[in-house]
């Protein structure tokens, strides 16, 4: 045999050895799908998650809900994840523990609080300007604080 044949071979033969194991690699892969909406139940284009591995070694994942509210990060490998969704004027939304099986799917439905909704229940627009939303007659927390001023601003 000449030496040009039998590398080109065993070359092929290491190929045909491995397509199985690429092939078998997508099906090991996972997604998280969704759907964001507000408090009425419409839906939210635009609002940012973040898919983070309970690793570290893995880095986060990033998509933007399209116009229907939905989003869709695939190619995720198996284990635990948490979703964080944020939006201005709207409170963030975090869910943890999300176990990602080989070749599985999740759906998440997520409803955004808006942060003004929030603050209305505690409070009415003259009391917020007379007190501050700093004031302890207020009891926020840190984010909905945030999520309230970047509200205000607009």
């Amino acid at each position: 045999m000449p030496q040009g044949f039998s590398t080109k071979l065993v070359l092929g033969i290491a190929a045909l050895l491995l397509i199985p194991s690429i092939a078998s690699a997508g099906n090991d892969l996972a997604t998280i799908n969704g759907r964001v909406h507000d408090s009425t139940g419409f839906p939210i284009t635009g609002a940012l998650v973040i898919v983070a591995a309970a690793s570290p070694i893995i880095p986060e994942r990033v998509a933007l809900t399209g116009k229907d509210g939905s989003f869709s990060i695939p190619n995720l490998f198996a284990g635990r994840y948490s979703v964080k969704i944020s939006m201005p004027q709207f409170l963030p939304a975090l869910t943890q523990g999300i176990q990602l099986n080989a070749g599985g799917t999740v759906v998440l439905t997520v409803n955004l609080q808006n942060a003004m909704d929030v603050v209305r229940g505690f409070a009415t627009a003259r009391e917020i300007g007379r007190y501050g939303l700093d004031s302890p007659k207020f009891p926020l927390d840190a984010t909905c604080l945030a999520a309230c001023r970047q509200y205000t601003k607009d």
